[in-house]
């Protein structure tokens, strides 16, 4: 199973809310106009000060970007629940393949972001990073995510990313390991994301 590359789970919904901000906008932009006329743009220190007080205020105002953990709810509601079956099935037969899930993660993640390029394999015009040097005899569980990508491609067909599976496998094997009782409070917090 070939992966392409895409985007991590918690997906990032952007609205842009402009009725919210119209005014906090026309401030900064009047504002930027003053200070123009007076030519305080002279060194580069000001004009970047200046640059920054005008852009970041605008894009806050202006954007309400909010992460989703149920982003497949209506497009793949079963999701979960086949990747946390597939983790159990993989962690019974393999304790220690939790732990290999969530180092693929962490490598996947570490570099570029979270876009699930180490599960790509090579072609004839592409060297992918599965088999790249660094991960050769060090990344394993590949295996396993090609497994539930085949499981949720045949219920799902192209709706769920490669990095979305790998972010929910290294979560449901977390949360499978994990000795939890109550008096541990971070077990509390794994199975309260699990449930996400």
């Amino acid at each position: 199973m070939q992966c392409t590359i895409s985007y991590s789970i918690y997906r990032v919904h952007t609205q842009t809310t402009f009725s919210h901000c119209k005014a906090s906008c026309f401030i900064y932009s009047a504002l930027i106009l003053k200070l123009m006329s007076y030519n305080i743009m002279a060194s580069l220190s000001h004009f970047l000060i200046i640059t920054v007080l005008f852009i970041v205020p605008f894009f806050s105002c202006c954007v309400n970007a909010q992460l989703s953990a149920n982003f497949y709810a209506r497009t793949c509601p079963t999701l979960p629940t086949m990747v946390r079956n597939a983790m159990r099935q993989a962690v019974s037969r393999e304790g220690r393949m939790a732990a290999s899930i969530l180092r693929l993660f962490f490598h996947d993640c570490f570099v570029n972001g979270c876009d699930a390029s180490i599960l790509l394999d090579d072609t004839a015009t592409f060297t992918g990073e599965k088999n790249a040097f660094p991960n050769r005899n060090s990344a394993r569980g590949f295996e396993v995510i090609d497994t539930i990508k085949t499981r949720v491609e045949a219920a799902c067909n192209a709706t769920v990313s490669c990095a979305d599976i790998l972010a929910l496998a290294a979560r449901d094997g977390v949360v499978l390991v994990s000795n939890c009782n109550d008096a541990n409070f971070a077990c509390f917090l794994l199975q309260k994301i699990s449930h996400i």
